[in-house]
């Protein structure tokens, strides 16, 4: 089974503990780029649960291959959120969650963590997948935190 754990940190403001949590286990060796890992995560995600792959957004702020000019427009028409996690899905609460590799080398950068506590602050479900396989267990309980009746996944 794969490892999960909390990771807990004061919110400065407030002074009140706010968490997101972690699934999955880093592993040596080489490993599936992140690339791979998101496609793997959003094909279950399309397969197992429509409704909410219709609601799902992958938050593409990394795009190395944008051109300076390209970035520039983005960040002037104000969506532009450095270290937004990847995935946003729709729901109560909502769900952002960072996936990353599972490469012993994948880290979080200071901003990522910044939003992923600024989302628990505001009351979403925020949280970090290593693989795609972590995405699961992270969906998974998400998805138990919906209302009841939840939409029908048909």
């Amino acid at each position: 089974m794969p490892f999960v754990h909390q990771h807990q940190n004061t919110d400065e403001e407030s002074g009140r503990a706010v968490s997101y949590e972690i699934f999955g286990q880093q592993l040596s060796g080489k490993q599936p780029s992140e690339d791979v890992e998101m496609a793997s995560a959003f094909n279950w995600l399309r397969r197992e649960h429509p409704i909410y792959w219709a609601v799902a957004v992958h938050i593409r702020n990394e795009d190395r291959a944008a051109t300076a000019q390209a970035m520039r427009r983005i960040k002037a028409q104000g969506g532009f959120v450095k270290g937004a996690a990847d995935v946003a899905i729709q729901g109560a609460p909502s769900m952002a969650c960072e996936i990353k590799s599972l490469s012993k080398s994948a880290k979080l950068s200071p901003e990522q963590i910044d939003y992923l506590n600024n989302v628990s602050r505001v009351g979403g479900y925020a949280c970090v997948a290593y693989g795609a396989a972590g995405f699961v267990l992270a969906f998974t309980e998400w998805l138990a935190m919906q209302p009841s009746p939840r939409p029908s996944d048909v």
